[in-house]
């Protein structure tokens, strides 16, 4: 009975199951921490190794470290968050709303990681400063090239619409293509260079 609530097993090997998907069939200790406030499923989720069925989604990891001492969106990261970032959460998944620390809904992290499914309508969801999931999206660039122009037009916190930022993102992206360009070195010139290099020319 140990094994399967987790009780009197060393956190240390519970970790290393959740880890490696070797958790025994029935488990139900997803809420023991390590000193962090990392969970037995906050593991699970990152590895994938959630059972079928899971439905402990919003088991948080309490208050992280933070610099300034000021709250931040790491705060009461849920299991759920964990498996958004690492593309884990099942099909049908209908928790996209729950939120971490400022805010921070799952959907936000999935947006920012590319890993929102088509078809999950979330865009307009905000977190404590205003920013939609759409914003996010646009400033990671996953914002599907679809999107329609009231996703396009949401404004944030700061009065910026997603258009803006999907243009900034677009900008600095074909920017950082033409500068690699520029800087790398041809096949052609290698070639040219090593006949130069043997007496032949070109």
């Amino acid at each position: 009975m140990s094994r399967i609530n987790g009780q009197g097993v060393p956190k240390r090997e519970l970790f290393e199951m959740a880890q490696s998907g070797t958790l025994p069939e029935g488990y139900s200790g997803w809420d023991i921490a390590d000193r962090f406030g990392w969970t037995v499923a906050h593991v699970a989720a990152r590895y994938g190794n959630l059972p079928d069925g899971f439905d402990k989604w919003d088991i948080g990891a309490g208050k992280q470290f933070s610099r300034d001492g000021r709250p931040n969106k790491f705060d009461d990261w849920t299991v759920a968050h964990e498996a958004a970032k690492w593309g884990s959460l099942p099909s049908g998944f209908d928790g996209w709303d729950i939120e971490a620390g400022c805010g921070w809904t799952v959907a936000h992290v999935a947006a920012q990681w590319g890993r929102l499914p088509r078809g999950v309508d979330q865009w307009n969801l905000c977190d404590d400063t205003g920013t939609t999931v759409a914003h996010e999206a646009a400033r990671h660039g996953t914002l599907p090239w679809d999107a329609p122009d009231d996703v396009m037009g949401l404004v944030d916190g700061k009065g910026r619409t997603v258009e803006d930022l999907h243009g900034r993102w677009m900008t600095m992206r074909v920017s950082s293509i033409i500068e690699t360009l520029i800087h790398q070195k041809s096949p052609y010139s290698e070639c040219r260079g090593n006949m130069a290099g043997q007496g032949q020319f070109l």
